[in-house]
């Protein structure tokens, strides 16, 4: 009786890790987007609903039911804000460029004037970047190039600070300021 012995070859193993290796590759880096995106939008759902909090607290703290008029510029906006933010670092108008704020894209990869990015900001304990803009004439009732609605400013938030992209729909997102809320 003769005795066989079974096994794979060495080539067969190789060609086996080699295609594993292939898939890997293929559904790996598709899948890491995922996480880092899916990531974004969580962190952008937590500071829209914390600044969501600190709009209705000073609506009912603070003001009589409406925000026109109450503002009186970008720091004042970030400053009556700040009472009911929990933050690590304020950064001044001026002063935020490179600083607090980093360099900005759209989408398409253009990028806009840096001087609507450097008004008064904070810095939040997680590292999101918040800035407060002001609408030039204070009138709550003005329309903005935002969605064609009045608005008495724009809250910014960089979800992960200086960390990249820096890019609008990306990790950056924005709120306008209404009359009556931030939405």
């Amino acid at each position: 009786m003769k005795k066989t012995e079974t096994g794979f070859t060495l080539a067969e193993v190789l060609l086996t890790l080699t295609v594993i290796g292939v898939v890997a590759a293929l559904t790996i880096a598709p899948l890491i987007q995922s996480v880092k995106e899916a990531d974004m939008r969580v962190r952008w759902k937590k500071a829209y609903s914390v600044i969501e909090q600190a709009t209705r607290k000073l609506l009912v703290n603070d003001v009589a039911g409406s925000f026109q008029n109450y503002f009186t510029s970008d720091v004042d906006l970030r400053d009556k804000y700040a009472t009911y933010l929990i933050y690590t670092k304020i950064c001044n108008s001026g002063v935020v460029n490179g600083n607090c704020w980093a360099n900005v894209k759209y989408l398409d990869g253009t990028s806009p004037p840096q001087s609507w990015f450097d008004s008064a900001s904070l810095i939040s304990p997680d590292g999101s970047f918040i800035q407060f803009q002001m609408n030039s004439s204070q009138d709550c009732n003005k329309t903005s190039w935002w969605g064609g609605l009045p608005k008495c400013g724009v809250i910014l938030v960089d979800v992960n600070g200086l960390k990249g992209p820096n890019t609008f729909g990306k990790d950056m997102f924005g709120a306008q300021k209404t009359n009556r809320s931030c939405g």
